[in-house]
């Protein structure tokens, strides 16, 4: 075992450092250039990562066979509790992976370099190390990438634009910032803007005030809400049909998109409230992978033809 009085604090740091990310570039090189301490640390950094990417896809996978479930198979899903059990699971191995890495953290910090168990296994195979790094400077690259298309896509729906075309609407719990929305509604804002001009597309919070706006200036509204039932479910308030039957209506409303579970169960009641729109809605749960294909693939292209449509019936 390596003297932890013997290691120079700048190598700790570095080695510290290879837990944030930094391993495939303290890799780099021939092995005899490279400090024992720092190698063993970027390696079992490597292995933790790899791991935390087979974490990571196992949950993806686990979303989309629950959003599956939760569609197509809903008595069993609601039944069985399968979310809080697959999830519960899934959590479970997240905070086992968490101490593991809090541990080897702790131990370049102190300036050990003692093998962990599991980890090592994994340390060891230059093959897996090295998937590690090509995983890891990818993901970096898109964070990269990811900055400028978050910019661009925060100006096309600035915080003070409340007049428009395109109302994309979101609830985001109060937790979430709103450049993750901006991304998300980014081919529709591009779309909107294509179609209806730079001042078209709005993106805003959800609120009674938010949609009674939108219906009253907008061409197409993107509700994205928690629903049942009864309406659509605020953080302090319901949202209701007759909420909006008597509300203004801009003439060349063609299209409200509620994403609310349930919401379907008071189809003829929504219709009328937001009329003379076509108002689409669900009459079971309704899964966010769902609402986020319609976002990236439908809803561009409805932004399309409803102003084809337009442009046909003058």
């Amino acid at each position: 075992m390596t003297n932890q009085r013997s290691i120079p604090w700048i190598q700790r740091a570095c080695a510290a450092l290879s837990y944030a990310g930094a391993f495939p570039f303290l890799m780099r090189g021939a092995p005899r250039q490279r400090s024992p301490f720092l190698l063993h640390h970027a390696r079992q950094a490597a292995a933790l990562a790899l791991v935390l990417f087979f974490l990571s896809a196992l949950f993806s996978a686990a979303v989309a066979l629950l959003s599956y479930a939760l569609v197509f198979h809903r008595e069993p899903y609601e039944s069985l509790g399968l979310d809080a059990y697959v999830l519960g699971f899934l959590r479970k191995l997240f905070l086992a992976w968490l101490v593991f890495w809090l541990f080897a953290l702790g131990m370049a910090l102190l300036g050990a370099a003692r093998p962990m168990p599991l980890v090592q296994w994994i340390a060891r195979r230059n093959a897996l190390l090295r998937l590690a790094s090509a995983l890891t400077l990818a993901l970096m690259a898109l964070g990269v990438l990811a900055i400028p298309l978050a910019l661009h896509a925060g100006s096309l729906v600035p915080p003070d634009r409340t007049a428009g075309d395109v109302y994309m609407i979101y609830e985001d719990n109060g937790v979430f910032p709103r450049w993750i929305f901006a991304l998300g509604f980014y081919p529709m804002a591009r779309a909107a803007r294509q179609i209806y001009g730079p001042e078209a597309p709005v993106l805003q919070p959800i609120s009674r005030d938010a949609i009674t706006n939108a219906i009253a200036h907008g061409k197409l509204v993107f509700v994205g809400s928690h629903g049942t039932k009864r309406g659509l479910m605020l953080k302090h308030e319901w949202l209701l049909p007759e909420d909006f039957r008597n509300a203004p209506k801009h003439p060349g409303l063609k299209l409200v998109y509620l994403t609310g579970c349930d919401s379907g169960e008071q189809r003829d009641a929504w219709a009328d409230a937001f009329a003379p729109a076509r108002v689409v809605t669900y009459d079971r749960l309704s899964a966010v992978l769902e609402h986020v294909w319609w976002l990236w693939v439908t809803g561009p292209k409805t932004i399309k033809n409803l102003a084809q449509e337009s442009q046909n019936a003058r």
